[in-house]
């Protein structure tokens, strides 16, 4: 691949995310009305009550988070930005993946199974009578749904902790 290809793929990758953040700002209203309709269907289905979800959804974002890696390390694009020294992109089988992600999830798994959860937004009494049984089954989830600046701003956060982490 030629630099100029490469920096046409960085530039393009730029725009949209310039174009994302501004629609996030302008439509910040339209996209709280969507996301307070979300939150009001996913507090009545089983599977999102599950004390198990966050966990299953790690997984499966953890082979979607990969698809980018992929795809860069596949096209050779941003060789630009790799740091020297640092290491190659291991194309690891997504069976591997899978079995990797499985065996991290049964700590956690038995950890939900036992441990009460306390989300913002949830009164104490109800986390106190969650905690009379020793096996949790169901999560307790606060009525109001996550803010939108809330959801981007945890989500900047946790992006710079996880850089943070690797590069110090």
């Amino acid at each position: 691949m030629s630099k100029l290809y490469q920096r046409k793929v960085i530039n393009i990758i730029r725009l949209i995310l310039v174009l994302v953040i501004s629609t996030l700002y302008l439509y910040a209203d339209d996209l709280q009305s969507y996301i307070n309709w979300v939150w009001s269907i996913l507090r009545s289905k089983w599977w999102y009550q599950s004390v198990y979800n966050e966990t299953a959804a790690v997984q499966i974002y953890s082979v979607i988070a990969f698809v980018p890696f992929r795809i860069m390390n596949y096209l050779n694009i941003g060789t630009k930005y790799k740091i020297p020294n640092a290491g190659s992109y291991e194309n690891t089988p997504v069976v591997d993946i899978l079995m990797e992600s499985f065996e991290y999830s049964w700590p956690l798994v038995i950890l939900d199974t036992f441990h009460v959860k306390h989300y913002v937004g949830v009164a104490g009494e109800v986390v106190g009578r969650k905690r009379r049984n020793w096996i949790q089954v169901t999560r307790e989830l606060p009525v109001d749904p996550p803010l939108l600046g809330d959801m981007v701003r945890h989500l900047v956060v946790a992006l710079v902790l996880y850089d943070l982490a690797f590069f110090l």
